[in-house]
This record gives C-alpha cells, structure tokens and sequence, in this order.
C-alpha cells in the first residue's frame, strides 16, 4: 500500500481514506436480465395547435405519415426463453397494426404500449423500457419500474 504524506492529515487518515476507497472498488454487483424485440409500422398522426407553441412547426398540424420505430425491452426472470422473441414481437405487431395514431405523441404511443398491451400481457412486476420513434429520427422513451416488493 502506498501512502502518500499529507502535511493536514496524519498517516492513519490517509490509510483509512485508502481502505474505504479500496473496499468501495468491491462493492457487490448485481446482474439483470432482459429481451429486446423491434418492430416498426407506418402510421399517421397530428399535433393539435402545433401552431400555438412555435410558427415553424404549423405544419405538424396536418395529418402526416412516419415510420414509426418501436423498441420494447423487459426484464425477465431466467435466462432460457422465458418470454420468447418471436412471441412477443408478434404480439406487440398485433397491438399496433391499425396505425392510426391520431393526436399521440411517441410518448402516448409508448404508453399506450405499456398500459394497454405489455403489463396486460406480461404483468405489472417486470421493469419495462418503450422507445417509439418518428421514422428513426427522435424518440419518445416511457421507463416502468415494477412496485418493490416488501
């Protein structure tokens, strides 16, 4: 161990600053595990009163076409399949084939998603991360954390 002198501390504090700093380099890890799955789908939307916020963006007000990406991730239990790729992605495709998005932001599509399909399907106690996008270009990111369990 290398101390090195410090005319405002005495040896025994720079040890203790050492083995503090030391034990904190091993602090227990902890490792989680989740599914990706992507899917995109052509829709259409608009933005009410876009007008109101900037002049430059009044044309947001019309009804207009992206290809919205949509990432979901969810954690799971084991590391063996437990929620199956193929199945979730179809289901998820399944949920958002009518692309008629209206109003919604990527972010109420993102919720949407969460509230309306995934913790129907797959329960309320797994952390969930949905990324919709405009056409690649700027997401909208809906994080759930599960309640913890006491």
């Amino acid at each position: 161990m290398t101390v090195i002198a410090n005319n405002s501390q005495s040896d025994d504090d720079l040890i203790k600053v050492f083995v503090v700093d030391h034990d904190a380099c091993y602090a227990t890890a902890t490792t989680k595990t989740f599914i990706k799955v992507r899917t995109e789908f052509e829709g259409f939307h608009f933005y009410p009163n876009a007008s109101q916020i900037d002049k430059r963006i009044a044309f947001l007000e019309a009804e207009h076409r992206h290809i919205f990406k949509v990432e979901v991730k969810i954690s799971v239990t084991h590391l063996d399949r437990e929620l199956e790729f193929f199945l979730v992605k179809w289901a998820l495709q399944e949920f958002i084939k009518d692309g008629k998005m209206n109003h919604k932001s990527c972010e109420m599509i993102a919720t949407d998603i969460l509230n309306k399909h995934l913790i129907p399907l797959y329960g309320a106690n797994r952390y969930y991360e949905i990324i919709v996008s405009e056409d690649g270009e700027n997401d909208g990111i809906v994080e759930y954390k599960p309640p913890r369990v006491q």
